[in-house]
């Protein structure tokens, strides 16, 4: 088994449920299903994260 790098350790993945056009507004409902209050994330907050 591998051990995972120092840079592995700090990636991680986010899969949502959004289209490409919706990724600048968080919404509960896509495709017509509806999800979870909790399912929500601040998009903008993660991509500020993601190039800093």
């Amino acid at each position: 088994m591998r051990h995972p790098s120092e840079a592995a350790a700090r990636h991680q993945v986010v899969i949502g449920l959004w289209d490409h056009g919706g990724t600048g507004s968080a919404v509960r409902s896509f495709g017509g299903l509806r999800f979870a209050e909790s399912s929500v994330i601040g998009l903008r907050t993660v991509h500020l994260a993601w190039h800093s």
